[in-house]
């Protein structure tokens, strides 16, 4: 069913998440509920190792902005209460990183990391910020919510937050169990919700990130790719990707002098399409796995056909055939993933093995 948020077209604008926790936060605002809210967050920092936040949410008075700029920086969410700043980074597209966070941090000012989902940070921010997602949010309001709370007007405004909030975190759920818990998920039912009129392109590319990203972790807790450094973006033409080379990864001899003549770096490379998760066909392409090159002086083609000739593909393999002088990254060597793949370790999987025909 469609909430508020779905006609408004907000849903899919981090402004306005960042609007309505910053509303919620205010214990001036329109909505009554006074502190109740940040009482009810203060709990979740303090059971996550952060009693120090304690203080600065239950108090009320203070401001509480959106989009401040500070110098070279813009804060998502800015309250200022007892002489303490905290600064909410507020991530629900995209994935953050310590680097981003860090850059926020001075005397006075108490960093939070907040997420649409676990997989909207990388996993070791936790270790270094105070972490909530917005199903920690959610249920702070709920809490309130299903304490009779009279909010007058500004009720319905909550109630449609919590059922769009609710919706949509049920789907993060069904999309990261197709790596965690495959068994459990109907492959059926998740494309029919996500190939719901109220989901376009962006949330298909959020979802494949969600994917991505638990692939990643996985990842990083095997031999080969332990302490690999991963990049990971949204792609407009495609879908996502995911990208890095193990620290202690040797090509076979003759690809490591092929690169070494042509100042050529490699890295591997794992891309979702995408409609990947909306597919039902388990034969059907649903994305690729690349061997990715950055050649000095752009000598793109000459490289390619020297490592082509060193490299012994296999039948489902391909090469790239066009490729661009002016182009700053290209991918050598290439393999299809297919919607079987998209389930469990099938992608992990397949990555490993893929690399590791080039040793």
């Amino acid at each position: 069913m469609r909430t508020i948020v779905d006609i408004l077209q907000r849903g899919n604008l981090e402004l306005f998440h960042s609007s309505m926790l910053a509303w919620l936060l205010d214990s001036k605002g329109e909505h009554r509920m006074g502190t109740r809210v940040s009482a009810k967050l203060a709990d979740i920092f303090s059971r996550k190792g952060w009693p120090q936040l304690e203080e600065v949410l239950i108090n009320g008075g203070g401001e509480v902005r959106t989009e401040v700029k500070r110098g070279n920086h813009r804060y998502d969410i800015l309250l200022e209460r007892l002489g303490t700043k905290v600064v909410f980074e507020n991530k629900t597209k995209t994935v953050g990183n310590k680097p981003q966070l860090e850059s926020l941090q001075e005397d006075g000012v108490i960093v939070v990391a907040l997420g649409l989902c676990d997989e909207s940070f990388v996993d070791t921010i936790a270790e270094q910020f105070p972490l909530i997602t917005y199903k920690d949010v959610l249920a702070a309001i709920k809490a309130v919510a299903d304490d009779g709370m009279e909010m007058g007007a500004f009720g319905t405004l909550v109630e449609q937050y919590i059922q769009y909030l609710e919706r949509e975190l049920e789907i993060i759920e069904l999309v990261r169990n197709l790596i965690l818990c495959p068994k459990k998920i109907d492959r059926q039912f998740l494309a029919k919700k996500i190939g719901s009129p109220l989901y376009g392109e962006n949330h298909r590319r959020f979802w494949n990130l969600i994917i991505l990203e638990q692939c990643r972790r996985i990842l990083s807790k095997q031999v080969m790719w332990v302490n690999t450094e991963w990049s990971m973006n949204k792609n407009m033409r495609s879908g996502v990707w995911l990208a890095g080379l193990p620290c202690d990864f040797v090509f076979s001899g003759p690809l490591s002098q092929c690169a070494e003549d042509f100042g050529a770096s490699l890295w591997f490379h794992a891309e979702l399409y995408g409609d990947a998760l909306i597919e039902l066909d388990t034969n059907r392409v649903v994305g690729m796995l690349q061997l990715r090159s950055e050649v000095e002086d752009r000598r793109n083609k000459e490289f390619a056909e020297q490592f082509h000739q060193q490299y012994r593909a296999e039948d489902n393999y391909f090469l790239a055939t066009r490729i661009k002088s002016s182009a700053s990254t290209f991918y050598v060597v290439g393999k299809y993933l297919q919607g079987r793949d998209l389930s469990g370790k099938g992608i992990t999987k397949a990555l490993t093995e893929f690399a590791q025909t080039f040793q």
